[in-house]
């Protein structure tokens, strides 16, 4: 019997160890050469970041971030400054193609958040100077910190998603009357803490939002989806303390992947878009050829689209807390998704575009209803529309 319990207790340690060391490997970091990185921020605090993809030289694309302390600031694939906007304490930013800003002019609309005085401000895109012009200010009533837009396949309708350090949200249906940009509230609730970081998928009608320290929710993402929700990770699962900025990498046929920043280890963590958001992987931002790594990212942002020569496969951009030359400052480190996908053997899939997610929109859907439970988002509408695929999620909202 001695003999027994004995091997019994060397049984469970050995096993124990091997949980611990799937877990470590399955939780190792790949790291990632920088490529490239922007000139500091002005007011020294770098925070929310887009990329826009111009539309005929991809080349003259350009990296939008946001100087926490002073305003918008746009850099070119070099991270030349291009244009810096004093607009506020902008946090987050976030953009849509193809808006309707008139009958015969459908441009770029970018749209942020103030802290200066609660405001949520849209911008047009100039595609030759790629300098923006302030177009809208909308007073809220919410101290805003996060921001992400959505434009929905049902519907065709853009809208810009905010929240705030005590974890209210709110939708905001942007609309514009010849020229004239409004917003009207269609949808409010609490995520339950602070949040900032989210993200909406044009395509599958998904909302991902990051309760810092506690967990990353998926929410439908139609206005009439309420509060429904279920849990893709949490802390103690895959994040190590907490999570900031959202990002989406699209591919074709509704794949590709959820990016998290977790800032308190400098890490990047991986999901993938489609199915239950299996968790692939995750991967730093380290130091190269006179450059430093990223360090306590709160901003990210990605493309699939390629860049020119230097970004064949797509671009990831990450904000960094402490780049260190000049020692102290803030920037955005930018990346080349081809070494990430090489770095965790993920897919770089250049041939589908995300800017024309939504043209083809039935603007005749009325309503839709999300399922937590399924992640299935159903449509009735007054004519004829076809469902959103089907999408099953981690867990149901737990007791927290």
């Amino acid at each position: 019997m001695k003999n027994f319990a004995l091997t019994l207790v060397t049984l469970l340690a050995f096993t124990s160890a091997a949980i611990v060391l799937a877990q470590s490997e399955d939780d190792a970091v790949a790291p990632v050469t920088v490529a490239a990185e922007t000139a500091v921020t002005p007011a020294n605090n770098a925070n929310g970041v887009t990329l826009w993809l111009h539309p005929t030289t991809p080349e003259q694309s350009a990296v939008i971030g946001t100087d926490e302390d002073g305003g918008i600031v746009v850099y070119d694939l070099d991270g030349e400054q291009l244009q810096y906007l004093p607009d506020g304490e902008i946090t987050n930013l976030d953009l849509r193609y193809n808006f309707p800003l008139n009958d015969d002019e459908m441009v770029t609309l970018l749209t942020a958040v103030s802290q200066s005085d609660n405001t949520l401000l849209a911008y047009t895109i100039d595609a030759d100077t790629r300098e923006l012009t302030q177009v809208a200010s909308i007073e809220t009533n919410i101290p805003v910190t996060g921001l992400c837009m959505y434009h929905s396949p049902l519907s065709g309708k853009f809208y810009a998603i905010v929240n705030s350090e005590e974890g209210d949200v709110q939708q905001w249906e942007i609309t514009s009357d010849d020229g004239t940009v409004s917003g009207e509230i269609l949808r409010e609730f609490s995520v339950g803490s602070e949040t900032e970081g989210c993200v909406a998928d044009d395509e599958l009608g998904h909302l991902y939002i990051a309760e810092e320290e506690l967990a990353i929710w998926k929410y439908g993402a139609e206005p009439e989806n309420g509060s429904s929700r279920s849990i893709l990770d949490m802390v103690g699962g895959h994040i190590p303390e907490q999570v900031e900025g959202l990002t989406l990498y699209y591919g074709a046929d509704g794949t590709g992947y959820l990016i998290g920043a977790s800032d308190s280890d400098s890490t990047y963590l991986v999901y993938r878009r489609e199915g239950d958001n299996e968790y692939v992987g995750r991967f730093s931002v380290v130091a190269g050829e006179g450059i430093d790594g990223a360090d306590e990212s709160n901003g990210i942002d990605v493309t699939n689209m390629p860049l020119g020569e230097a970004y064949p496969e797509g671009l990831f951009v990450a904000s960094d807390d402490s780049n260190t030359d000049p020692d102290d400052d803030t920037n955005f480190k930018l990346v080349s998704w081809g070494d990430i996908a090489a770095a965790l053997e993920l897919m770089a899939d250049t041939g589908h575009d995300p800017r024309m997610i939504g043209m083809g929109a039935d603007a005749t859907a009325s309503a839709a209803t999300f399922n937590p439970n399924t992640n299935v988002v159903s449509v009735f509408a007054s004519a004829e529309t076809q469902p959103v695929p089907n999408r099953t999620d981690a867990a149901d909202d737990p007791a927290i």
